[in-house]
């Protein structure tokens, strides 16, 4: 067994932006973060935020005081929200969190699901002002679900646990997928005034929005065939994918 995992919180069903994870990869200097970072978001395709580049290049005017590494977490959330904007599904994100300050400033401002990565595997690390304020992250809230790798593991065991937890990230982002059913919305556009709409229909709810456009990424998409109240045939596609809705845009992203 490599490691031990502790789920705190089921996986949650919800909107778009729950769907997109961050990965938080925290421990001391030395603990592995960089060597199990670098391999999931590479197995993941995710964006990657290593502090010590923020640091290096960001926020050069921050020192190691406890209230600036408050605030280094606090713009690395910020940081870590923008990567997710766009079609990013994951973002890994890896730095020591050494209180629960900084980790209250962590999670607090970021927008997405987190699983956290304590890197549990040394009793102290290089340097002794981290040594002296690190506190272990127990207080971690039940929304966050907790994997923890205990003791010092070699370069291939640390990358074996990365690519575990790559299939679990898999797992929990297809828990998404639901079946849609894309149509022009006619009726709408009969009327030149009216911008042009899109009918995206929940195939499991019943619920309906309109939108101005969409784009798919994905390989579960089968042409089909709807039908308006009077019969008139009317295009459609059927999508197994998840929906990320921005304002009146939606993006389906697919396996």
């Amino acid at each position: 067994m490599l490691y031990r995992a502790t789920v705190v919180a089921p996986a949650k069903t919800g909107n778009g932006r729950e769907m997109k994870i961050v990965v938080l990869v925290h421990g001391l200097p030395g603990s592995g973060k960089t060597t199990v970072s670098e391999y999931l978001a590479g197995l993941l395709g995710a964006a990657r935020i290593n502090a010590d580049y923020v640091r290096e290049n960001i926020n050069r005017g921050l020192t190691f005081s406890l209230d600036d590494r408050v605030e280094q977490a606090h713009r690395i959330a910020h940081i870590t929200n923008l990567a997710l904007t766009g079609k990013n599904r994951v973002a890994v994100v890896d730095f020591i969190n050494p209180t629960p300050e900084t980790r209250a400033a962590f999670l607090g401002n970021i927008h997405y699901r987190v699983v956290s990565i304590w890197m549990d595997t040394l009793q102290a690390g290089r340097f002794e002002d981290t040594n002296s304020i690190y506190q272990p992250p127990t207080e971690l809230p039940d929304s966050v679900e907790q994997l923890r790798v205990q003791g010092w593991k070699t370069l291939n065991e640390l990358k074996q646990f990365a690519a575990q937890t790559a299939l679990h990230i898999r797992e929990l982002l297809g828990s998404y997928m639901r079946r849609y059913h894309i149509r022009f919305n006619t009726r709408c556009n009969q009327d030149p005034t009216i911008p042009q709409k899109w009918r995206i229909f929940d195939v499991e709810t019943g619920q309906e929005r309109l939108a101005t456009g969409f784009h798919i990424s994905s390989s579960q998409v089968v042409p089909g065939l709807s039908y308006d109240e009077n019969g008139v045939e009317k295009w459609n596609i059927e999508i197994h994918a998840a929906a990320y809705w921005e304002g009146e845009h939606v993006n389906f992203m697919g396996e």
